[in-house]
C-alpha cells in the first residue's frame, strides 16, 4: 500500500516512495532481527518504521535488534524497484 510518493523530477531523475509491507508467516527474514536480515545493505531501503500485529502504534527509526515476526508491517523508504525487491525477499 503507497502512503506517499516524493517525486523529485526537477532535482533529480527518480521518484522517492514510503511504502508499508507486511512480513508473511513463511519469510525467510521471520525470527531475524533487522541487522541479521541486512534490509538496507540487500535492498538499499530505509526502514524507517515497524508495526507488531495487532498494535496500533508505529516503532520509529527501530535498531538492529527488533526481531522480524509473521505480521510485522514494515515502513520503508526508497525507490519503487527497490520495494519490489523486498517484497521479493520477505515474499510479500
Amino acid at each position: 500500500t503507497e502512503i506517499y510518493t516524493l517525486s523529485l523530477h526537477d532535482a533529480l531523475p527518480i521518484s522517492i516512495r514510503v511504502e508499508e509491507i507486511t512480513i508473511p508467516a513463511d519469510s525467510p527474514v521471520v525470527g531475524k532481527t533487522l541487522a541479521e536480515a541486512d534490509l538496507h545493505s540487500r535492498t538499499g531501503l530505509l526502514v524507517i518504521a515497524t508495526q507488531a500485529p495487532g498494535e496500533e502504534q508505529f516503532l520509529y527509526n527501530p535498531t538492529g535488534s527488533y526481531v522480524l515476526e509473521a505480521g510485522v508491517v514494515v515502513i520503508v523508504l526508497g525507490e519503487m524497484e527497490r520495494v519490489e525487491r523486498l517484497k521479493e525477499l520477505v515474499g510479500a
